[in-house]
């Protein structure tokens, strides 16, 4: 099977190719787009929300102790180890992929993540939304625990918009355990299609 494609995963804890890549049906195009992590997502976001006064929300709720938006916009090491992982680790996975499969920057769907440097390696701050599940129409999607804005979680909203474009109805689920042992909701879940004819 070609094309052999070289991706980058040593920095992850885990280190699977779902971490940084999913892949859902589209119209058009190639047929699919490519969900990939992207911290300068993250804090152009977090930036945003926190020009608007939202610095004290609290975020990463279970994750973080008295973590603000504020607190995490002001962590400098964190945002320059971010970046520069950005750089060096995940846009040469993701420029492999283009170029292996001929794809343009709309065949591909940055969605907001965080990493934090642990022993060396680049666990998920932030439970990794494109490590998912796609099902007909559907995306089971770790909650990112993102910071709540009238009842309503602002990552998730942010990331709902980006996949209801693509005909993607999002369920944000607790993967809670599995986050916390390195994984999140593709790392144990499956599923399997049940036919109405009998087959």
């Amino acid at each position: 099977q070609t094309p052999l494609i070289k991706i980058h995963t040593g920095w992850l804890m885990i280190k699977h190719v779902d971490e940084i890549f999913n892949f859902i049906p589209a119209k058009g195009g190639k047929g699919f787009k490519v969900l990939v992590p992207d911290v300068m997502v993250t804090y152009r976001l977090l930036d945003q929300w926190n020009s608007e006064g939202k610095g004290s929300f609290p975020i990463f709720e279970d994750l973080r102790k008295d973590e603000t938006l504020q607190t995490l916009v002001k962590d400098g090491k964190l945002r320059d180890f971010n970046g520069l992982l950005q750089k060096e680790e995940i846009e040469f996975s993701i420029d492999s992929l283009k170029n292996a499969l001929d794809l343009g920057e709309n065949d591909i769907i940055r969605i907001p993540a965080l990493f934090e440097p642990y022993e060396g390696y680049a666990p998920a701050l932030m439970p990794n939304m494109v490590n998912s599940v796609y099902m007909n129409g559907h995306m089971l999607m770790a909650d990112p625990r993102g910071p709540l804005d009238g009842g309503k979680d602002l990552i998730q909203e942010y990331v709902k918009g980006l996949l209801n474009r693509e005909g993607v109805e999002v369920h944000f689920v607790d993967d809670l355990a599995y986050h916390n042992r390195g994984g999140n909701v593709h790392c144990a879940t499956n599923v399997t299609y049940l036919f109405s004819n009998g087959i």
